[in-house]
């Protein structure tokens, strides 16, 4: 082989490692809401078509002005991450959505990047382990409806929170976190970190 040939091959090798890198991370798909509230409805994204139905493929992405129509998960759907680069949606439910982590860093299931609340009223099914994170001082993510998995809030440099709220208990079977502020919102005497088996662990942050 000459040295082009082996140079060509590289290169190629090169390319199908990081289209391979891609395919892993997953690919954005951003709700553009303009025929309805419904998740599964492939007009209501950017592209004309809805994130796949499993936890590898996409991640939602809700960015930029909040929508007239705000996305409802009408029945159990699955999504690799969901992302929000702006504050003030709600995602209705009931659900539940079982979510990967592909959302973005550090295994993310939900990353809130900006300052201001978003609300999660759907149930939610931790299936990968990812992270619940708000990384933006100011910002905060609200879990209204059931939380069920593996359960772990901000790492590294997160600075928000995220508030367990609702008045269902959650089905969470452990959870972590080093960073933040994790609030404790159940009513009713429902409870936030129902933890049916595993372990709490804290090396930071704050939970009240």
């Amino acid at each position: 082989m000459n040295a082009t040939a082996r140079v060509t091959l590289s290169l190629i090798v090169v390319g199908v490692l990081l289209g391979i890198g891609e395919m892993a991370r997953g690919v954005a798909v951003t709700w553009d809401g303009s025929d309805s509230t419904d998740w599964t409805l492939d007009g209501n994204w950017a592209g004309g078509v809805a994130p796949a139905n499993n936890l590898t493929t996409d991640y939602a992405v809700f960015t930029g002005g909040v929508t007239a129509n705000l996305p409802s998960v009408g029945a159990a759907r699955s999504v690799g991450g969901v992302q929000f680069f702006s504050a003030g949606w709600t995602l209705d439910g009931p659900g539940p959505l079982s979510l990967g982590t592909i959302a973005g860093r550090d295994s993310s299931a939900i990353w809130l990047r900006a300052s201001g609340t978003v609300t999660v009223n759907c149930d939610l099914s931790m299936t990968g382990g990812g992270r619940v994170l708000a990384d933006v001082a100011g910002g905060m993510v609200i879990l209204n409806g059931v939380v069920s998995g593996p359960f772990t809030t901000h790492w590294d440099a997160d600075n928000g929170t995220v508030r367990l709220a609702g008045s269902s208990s959650n089905s969470i079977t452990s959870f972590s976190m080093n960073q933040g502020t994790l609030e404790l919102a159940k009513t009713g005497g429902a409870k936030a970190l129902n933890m049916a088996a595993g372990e709490f662990g804290s090396s930071g942050g704050t939970v009240r």
